[in-house]
């Protein structure tokens, strides 16, 4: 599971780490078969934008009772392996609980660099300078039966999916191209840019069918 906080103030307490309340431009990460919670704190509503697993449900301790959803039914059921943020195939240290984007990258001077990479899902902070937009005709690449969506952290970026308008996101827009669709993401002329690319299944492999030239896609 993975929170990206965009307002307000939200206490995160998770299996096998200290309690820590995390606020505007938290990056959050909890590893699969790992008990947490959460809780707004404070004097003003929480907003954050949640990504986890295409059709996968939460676990709860049995002393809860899981809020009803149509057409599930809950079970009670043991389960022995417990997860942690280094057995999902990763270099060690390199899932962690949180990263506060602001104090970490921004004023910290951070470069482009993995939040998550996991057998389900790779978060990517991506940072760059501002370019020219590219041509119409400048498609960028494709995945095959693969979504792939952005958040924007910082600046403006430029997105072109193919059969769409050019988008131009702003902080907080989140943008999304689907499988096997030209597309192509460039920090918008004139600043400095990050965006939070998300896709699936990045230690099973992750394809990028690139266009052969500027004037007509490619094999």
């Amino acid at each position: 599971m993975i929170w990206v906080v965009q307002s307000g103030q939200i206490r995160f307490t998770i299996e096998g780490q200290e309690p820590f309340v995390a606020s505007k431009s938290f990056l959050v990460d909890v590893p699969a078969r790992t008990y947490y919670s959460t809780e707004t704190v404070g004097d003003a509503p929480s907003l954050h934008f949640e990504v986890r697993p295409a059709g996968e449900m939460p676990s709860y301790p049995v002393s809860e009772t899981p809020t009803p959803v149509p057409d599930w039914r809950y079970i009670k059921a043991v389960i022995h392996e417990r997860g942690s943020y280094d057995d999902a195939g990763a270099p060690p240290g390199l899932n962690k609980p949180y990263l506060d984007f602001q104090k970490d990258v921004v004023e910290a001077n951070g470069k482009s660099s993995q939040f998550v990479l996991d057998g389900h899902t790779s978060v990517h902070v991506i940072w760059g300078p501002g370019v020219p937009t590219p041509p119409p005709k400048s498609l960028g690449h494709f995945h095959e039966n693969m979504v792939e969506f952005w958040i924007v952290l910082e600046g403006r970026l430029d997105v072109l999916v193919e059969g769409e308008k050019l988008v131009t996101g702003e902080v907080g827009d989140v943008i999304q191209a689907p499988n096997e669709r030209w597309h192509r993401a460039t920090f918008h002329e004139g600043g400095m840019g990050t965006r939070l690319a998300i896709t699936p299944r990045q230690l099973g492999g992750q394809t990028h069918y690139m266009q052969v030239d500027e004037n007509g896609g490619g094999d």
